[in-house]
């Protein structure tokens, strides 16, 4: 096989451009099309497997089970016919649309289990560690400030134990929160502004779709019943039941996104084998590994699933580590994709290899192991923002903040902002942690909810340690 570096070496010095160019497209989607084969091949055993026994527990929606029957069909006669573009990119975004569902009621749901941990202690005597919210608090100082600077110390870690503070602010100074943080984007780029209000609408639950109704009704059900409990006026039995209720929804609901990732990586890498196709690679060498195991798996009842399964490791141990060279090569020319269009624009479209380098583009994102990722940016993403257009956009989600607070109960509007919140990129630097610490346990008067931040945040502590 081609080595990449080799040949971008020589095209970065301006050799042979024209048979380097279509050696690099060549190598490219030829190394994309072996990683998609190879990974197909292993995950797609994984897939069944997992779709079976979900199957036998859960309810999957007619939409869901639309999408697992066009990516299995597919996978079942790719030895045999192949799909256009367009049928590859539909099969993908379904599967992506099927996973933004299941997100979506998971983020409530979420949001929901932050309010009903509030209340635990209100049922249940609190443990001694967790009464002395003093000393509690000025432990989760010291070690949050001893993990400045550790591995175990990242933004990413601080906001999981931050959000799990008590909320005590008034709206005013919530919008004044969400005003400093937006602000921080004025001379950033589009893009980066519109992943942080799909993110405060998605974390704060701002987001309530038609179609989670339609699609899983018992678990909107479940939702929209729990969002309507008086939470300070429930008693014991009340508490325990909904609790209960909601992590069996919980862990449904992640079982869903284990065979939706799944499930996505195998349209990602459909698409991607097409893609490569569509540019004129022939047969890889993991081909035949990849017939052989879905030949196996090919109309197989469930119930033999686990042993033909088993069976399969001489296969697998034949794919050992081709994915890691694959995609090693891979990254070596995607690195410099960029730079080959703008210094050989002209030779690129003089022999028509635009809208192929157009398509190693996407099946870079497609092997990538951001599955769910956007094939293309939408129009001026790059384009940098000023003020009027943040100030926009504040003033829209400040309205919709204030039309999903009406009424809310307390809890549930602390619960909101604490997810908003870390979202935000300026919500504290490591300077104002302790004292942040501090607020928020001085102003918080419930002594089940104290015991319940503590207790979680604890937990998290320990994860990190």
């Amino acid at each position: 096989m081609v080595q990449m570096r080799q040949v971008v070496q020589d095209l970065q010095k301006g050799k042979e451009v024209t048979k380097n160019l279509h050696l690099f497209k060549d190598a490219m989607l030829t190394y994309g099309k072996r990683f998609a084969m190879t990974r197909t091949s292993l995950n797609y055993p994984s897939h069944r497997d997992l779709v079976s026994d979900s199957m036998e527990m859960m309810y999957f929606s007619d939409k869901l089970v639309q999408s697992i029957n066009d990516v299995n069909y597919v996978i079942d006669h790719l030895h045999e016919e192949r799909i256009d573009l367009d049928k590859a990119e539909k099969i993908r975004a379904t599967v992506k649309e099927n996973m933004e569902t299941i997100t979506g009621l998971a983020d409530h749901f979420i949001v929901l289990e932050y309010i009903l941990n509030r209340i635990e202690y209100r049922h249940k005597p609190i443990p001694d560690r967790f009464l002395d919210a003093d000393k509690c608090r000025k432990i989760i100082i010291y070690l949050i400030e001893r993990a400045r600077g550790s591995e175990y110390g990242s933004f990413g870690q601080w906001m999981d134990i931050l959000e799990q503070l008590p909320v005590r602010m008034t709206k005013e100074r919530f919008y004044q929160r969400l005003r400093d943080g937006m602000h921080l984007y004025v001379g950033g780029d589009k893009k980066s502004f519109s992943e942080l209000i799909y993110s405060i609408r998605t974390t704060a639950v701002m987001n309530d779709k038609k179609e989670w109704e339609e699609e899983y009704p018992e678990s909107y059900r479940f939702m929209k019943e729990l969002e309507a409990v008086d939470y300070y006026a429930l008693d014991k039995m009340g508490y325990i039941t909904y609790h209960t209720n909601l992590q069996h929804q919980l862990k449904e609901l992640d079982r869903f996104i284990h065979v939706l990732q799944l499930l996505q990586q195998l349209a990602n890498d459909i698409y991607a084998i097409h893609l490569a196709e569509s540019e004129g690679v022939g047969s890889v060498p993991e081909e035949e590994i990849y017939y052989s195991i879905a030949a196996k798996l090919y109309g197989l009842p469930d119930e033999k699933l686990g042993k033909t399964i088993r069976e399969l490791h001489d296969e697998f141990v034949k794919l050992e580590g081709i994915q890691e060279e694959c995609y090693g090569q891979f990254l070596v020319g995607e690195s410099v994709i960029d730079e080959l269009l703008s210094a050989y624009g002209k030779e690129i479209d003089e022999n028509n290899l635009r809208e192929s380098f157009e398509k190693i583009k996407r099946v870079g994102i497609l092997i990538s192991n951001s599955a769910f990722a956007d094939l293309e940016d939408e129009e001026g993403a790059s384009d940098i923002i000023d003020e009027a257009y943040v100030n926009e956009h504040l003033e829209t989600i400040i309205h919709d903040f204030e039309k999903l607070f009406e009424g809310k109960q307390k809890l549930a509007i602390r619960a909101m902002m604490a997810k908003a919140l870390v979202c935000l990129p300026s919500f504290l630097d490591g300077r104002q942690v302790p004292q942040y610490i501090d607020d928020a346990f001085a102003a918080c008067d419930d002594e089940a909810e104290k015991a319940a931040s503590i207790e979680i945040i604890s937990a998290y502590m320990c994860k990190y340690r």
